[in-house]
């Protein structure tokens, strides 16, 4: 008989999407001020500043479009990650490198199954204890399990 697997459930915080959000924005804008001061002559600027709002606007409505299908985060100690849909439906998670857990906060690089990939921000104020505890330690234990299938 084997035990159960050690696993904790996270419910993404909607103001920690927000927030990433907005500094994608802020980042956006502040990229776009720094070609709008460049020493080129104003087509070439026009182009670039239109190249990089595209290319900003893009980044941002794929963070937003991935994030918005994963309602919670199942990590277990074995290194699996998984995801639900706000309908229940099971989406499939891969943890990719650049992926962090500090003591209050935690920044999760995810693949989807489509090949779709977006930031997750977790805080420890916006978890349950319980889970942010449990995360802490399946990370702390297990890290060297995660990641290993996606590695740069």
């Amino acid at each position: 008989m084997s035990s159960p697997v050690f696993a904790v459930r996270i419910r993404p915080d909607p103001r920690l999407q927000l927030l990433v959000r907005l500094t994608g924005l802020l980042f956006c804008a502040a990229g776009a001020a720094a070609i709008g001061v460049m020493d080129l002559s104003w087509p070439w600027r026009a182009l670039c500043m239109a190249a990089w709002i595209g290319d900003c606007a893009r980044a941002l409505y794929r963070q937003q479009r991935a994030a918005r299908r994963v309602a919670t985060i199942r990590i277990d100690a074995e290194g699996g990650i998984s995801g639900r849909a706000a309908d229940g439906t099971a989406v499939g998670l891969r943890l990719m490198t650049g992926s962090v857990v500090l003591a209050n906060i935690a920044w999760l690089r995810l693949r989807l199954d489509d090949g779709s990939e977006y930031g997750q921000l977790l805080a420890a104020r916006c978890s349950e204890n319980e889970a942010w505890h449990g995360l802490q330690l399946i990370w702390q234990q297990c890290r060297e399990s995660f990641g290993q299938s996606c590695r740069a």
